[in-house]
């Protein structure tokens, strides 16, 4: 772990703003190593250690995180501050194998990303990778309560102007 600490806890390390595109967490509190781990074990990171203690080397970390930044970074044209601190090993796990168009996948998340109404812009990539079944991912904002919303404003408004102009009177 030695080894692993002092590669991805680095923050000299050229490949460092790559890495912080889609892992967050500060190399000096070891983030990056973190999720490194986290990727490579699968979310098992203490059992991952426990039988890779005495490893000298980190090359199957290494590999393994290079390889799921690559197959996003391949993928997709955004690097954009959204695709930080997403789950990119999971998502490597269940979707690597699919074959995608690169053009038609990034003009549907460059749609979906412009799109007021989805909320959840971290949810796209997924949304799009799983042939956009699970519309929850994208924590889509009804049209109906945006409009309401302005209704209960504009009808506040005049009220508000109504009472301010009473109040202003009566000194």
């Amino acid at each position: 772990m030695t080894a692993a600490r002092k590669h991805f806890s680095n923050p000299e390390n050229a490949n460092m703003p790559r890495w912080r595109t889609y892992a967050k967490g500060d190399p000096k509190r070891q983030g990056i190593l973190e999720t490194a781990l986290n990727w490579v074990s699968e979310g098992q990171i203490e059992d991952y250690m426990a039988k890779h203690r005495n490893d000298t080397d980190i090359k199957d970390i290494d590999k393994y995180f290079e390889t799921v930044l690559d197959w996003a970074s391949r993928l997709f044209d955004c690097t954009d501050s959204v695709m930080c601190d997403i789950d990119w090993g999971r998502l490597y796990r269940e979707y690597h194998e699919k074959a995608y168009n690169h053009k038609e996948i990034n003009a549907r998340i460059d749609t979906l990303l412009d799109n007021s109404c989805v909320s959840d812009k971290r949810g796209i990539f997924e949304y799009v990778l799983g042939g956009e079944q699970d519309k929850k991912l994208l924590n889509i904002r009804s049209l109906r309560m945006q409009s309401r919303k302005e209704s209960i404003r504009n009808r506040l408004t005049p009220r508000k102007r109504k009472a301010s102009a009473i109040a202003h009177t009566a000194r």
